[in-house]
Order: structure tokens, then sequence, then C-alpha cells
């Protein structure tokens, strides 16, 4: 069976915020929703210790590579809509998986 693994890389600056605390206080909500509305993982990936930068990946599985391709695209919608009034910049790759 082959699976195909999409992977978003959304990282963001956050001018506001002054301690670590604050950083992650802010990048929870749009972990949360993103875990609940799409069904996937969600991590802090790089930057985690700097207070005004984060980096989120987010990884969803999908039987085909359409299927991929549009829980990519929707979550990318999403992020952009939601959050469009933060600095994001979204990276976007779809990896095969026999």
């Amino acid at each position: 069976m082959v699976v195909y693994l999409s992977l978003i890389t959304a990282c963001l600056n956050l001018p506001g915020c002054r301690s670590l605390k604050e950083k992650r206080a802010a990048l929870r909500p749009m972990k949360d929703r993103l875990r609940s509305r799409f069904n996937v993982s969600v991590i802090e990936n790089d930057h985690q210790d700097d207070k005004t930068r984060g980096c989120l990946l987010i990884a969803g599985i999908a039987d085909g590579r359409r299927g991929a391709d549009s829980v990519a695209s929707s979550i990318i919608n999403f992020i952009e809509y939601n959050f469009g009034d933060l600095d994001i910049s979204v990276d976007e790759d779809v990896i095969r998986l026999d």
C-alpha cells in the first residue's frame, strides 16, 4: 500500500512576544486548531529558544497523491486566512511512502 506524507513548515515572526512563554502561548492556539480541524501532527521544530520566531512542522497522511495535495492546500489556506496578520512563510512537501 502506498501512502503520501504531507509536510508543511510554517515559520512565523512574532515581534510582540517578550518571552518564550508568550511565544508558546501565541503558537498554542494555532497548533490546537490545526490538530482538531485537520487531524494532523503539529510540532515546533525550529527556533525553540528564539522568543520572536517560531517554526511549526505540520504532518498529515493520505492514501493518494491528490488527497495529500488537497490536505496540504487546505492547511495552507487555513493558516493564511486565520493567521494572515502574522508574518508567515509557508513551505510544502509531499513524500511518497511505499
